[in-house]
């Protein structure tokens, strides 16, 4: 850029003096021009006004001065965005939704599937909030409402290509250049568009896969085999067996987890040779009798044969070689082997069975596999029992509050309204405080207006009842009502939530009579209020 004498400088330079000297010394326009469209830009200033002209002129010149020159050759704009199609939220509804991205509030998927249905989207300010740091199910929330604003933008920042991925799986179908992105696409594009090939054409998403299978890395091969468990079938069964060999340890640990829940398949039809091998039904008793080492064919179909010492102790390899076999095998095998129900094969087992931990966490782990419904409760009950005659109960095991949440809907709702009546306040111990929450837990979402009744009534009971000798008491849990409280905040019934934006009325305490417990519980409650208000809010913006 030229100025003064062909110097942008020296205009500049000439703009400094004339201000130092001062402005009645200003001749004419001569003494402050650029040479630079500054000077059409300025000409129109007010002559009575020197001082401010001359500022004004001075401002825009630097900032001519920092915008650099017109390139020579033309410059690609990028397209713009399309036009919206959504209107933005309402400012209520943007000020909560806004507050609860950035404290990723347990009510922000709510919040986002309100919004989707009203046929809004986000307003522009909020986008990068809504980019950041989104687990799995808040991108499924948020990609429809990011607008088309939102959508254009995720093209210019690596770590947003999310969006497109998310948009593609929830497309329902597959675009109409998929082979382009399956070739071209980034990664998570890539998985996105095999997990909808998957459904919808799943000769295609072999033949994909197939192609580029050996020159993948590993991490990408586990993640390629993972979209398998969409749709899975017997057709999928010659690349899993091959995937046994993997060189990649988890990307045989998932093939054969999906060929286990492929019945027919030559992998089941070695699994339950195995199993049968080692479980018999003799005399009205099951008998295990474990091999005392594993062969070494059966490494590659998982079975393995290093002993957890630890787990195991004097049982050793036998232990887990039982487990792990009767975990490949769908329980109900058992039931059509041996003619016998769940119970039935439970009471088989006997008290004293050497074998007991070792049936029960295989059959535990075939279960959850396999979704083997009716054996859900029978296992639930059975571990719980199990515990509970130990000389100290420490529930812990990551299975028995998994089985609950597969049993029947029925039959969950009936377990959590008879946990309500027979523990209105506190349970008697800590086996059935345990089991209390996972009941409630487990109670199919949202809650229906009965059961959202039934739990405010008996959580304002527990609230009155708060006193410190509740806790006096040796079992680790009595009062579970607290434990549930994040389940109660996004599961409530709408028409229950007004209900609970009221405040608890606690058990008034004597002077100096202070209990930690008893503060946490308060704690607790108030926060589930404001949750609750929270969520109120949400719906007066949102209906």
């Amino acid at each position: 850029m030229s100025g003064t004498n062909g110097s942008g400088g020296s205009a500049m330079d000439g703009l400094v003096t004339l201000a130092l000297v001062g402005t009645a010394r200003h001749n004419s326009a001569a003494d402050t021009a650029t040479n630079t469209p500054i000077d059409d830009l300025t000409a129109p200033l007010p002559t009575e006004e020197p001082e401010r002209a001359l500022l004004l002129r001075a401002g825009a010149f630097a900032i001519y001065r920092q915008a650099g020159k017109t390139s020579r050759e033309t410059i690609e704009l990028p397209t713009p965005a399309a036009p919206e199609t959504r209107p933005p939220c309402s400012p209520g509804a943007a000020t909560l939704i806004g507050r609860m991205l950035r404290e990723s509030n347990v009510l922000l998927p709510e919040a986002l599937e309100r919004l989707n249905r009203a046929g809004q989207r986000l307003p522009f300010d909020l986008l990068p909030d809504a980019f950041n740091g989104r687990n799995e199910e808040h991108r499924k929330l948020l990609a429809p409402v990011l607008g088309e604003r939102g959508r254009w933008l995720s093209h210019f920042v690596d770590s947003w290509d999310w969006v497109d991925a998310t948009l593609i799986e929830l497309a329902g179908k597959l675009p109409p250049d998929a082979d382009d992105i399956w070739q071209e696409g980034k990664l998570e594009q890539r998985l996105a568009l095999l997990r909808q090939a998957r459904q919808f054409a799943p000769e295609r998403a072999r033949a994909w896969v197939e192609a580029v299978w050996k020159q993948e890395k590993a991490d990408t091969r586990e993640k390629l085999i993972e979209c398998y468990e969409i749709n899975l079938s017997l057709a999928d069964e010659p690349f899993l067996e091959a995937a046994l060999d993997d060189r990649g340890k988890d990307v045989r640990a998932i093939a054969i987890r999906l060929l286990t829940r492929l019945p027919g398949s030559a992998f089941a039809t070695r699994a339950i040779e195995r199993a049968d091998a080692m479980l018999d039904h003799r005399d009205s008793k099951l008998i295990a009798t474990p091999p005392k080492e594993a062969l070494t064919a059966w490494a590659r179909d998982g079975l393995t044969v290093n002993a957890d010492k630890e787990r195991h102790k004097s049982k050793g390899a036998r232990a887990l070689l039982l487990t792990e076999a009767l975990a490949q095998v769908n329980p109900v095998h058992w039931q059509e082997r041996f003619g016998l129900t769940p119970d039935e094969l439970i009471d088989a087992l006997g008290e004293k069975n050497e074998w007991m931990q070792e049936i029960r966490d295989g059959w535990t782990q075939a279960a959850l596999s396999y979704k083997a419904t009716g054996w859900m409760l029978p296992l639930w009950r059975w571990r719980h029992a199990v515990e509970a005659e130990a000389k100290r109960y420490y529930h812990s095991d990551p299975y028995t509050g998994q089985l609950l949440y597969h049993t029947a809907e029925n039959e969950r709702r009936s377990f959590a309204f008879d946990m309500l009546a027979r523990y209105p306040i506190k349970a008697s111990s800590s086996q059935q405080a345990q089991q209390w929450e996972e009941a409630i837990r487990a109670m199919p979402q949202p809650w229906d207006e009965e059961f959202s009744r039934a739990y405010l009534d008996g959580l304002r009971t527990f609230a009155s009842s708060l006193t410190p000798g509740m806790y006096q008491s040796k079992t680790k849990v009595v009062a579970p009502w607290v434990e549930t409280l994040t389940v109660a905040q996004t599961a409530l019934a709408i028409s229950s939530i007004a209900e609970a934006t009221q405040s608890f009325e606690f058990a008034h305490l004597e002077e100096g009579k202070f209990d930690w417990r008893v503060n946490y519980a308060h704690t607790q409650l108030k926060d589930f209020t404001n949750t609750m208000r929270l969520r109120q809010q949400l719906y007066d913006e949102l209906p």
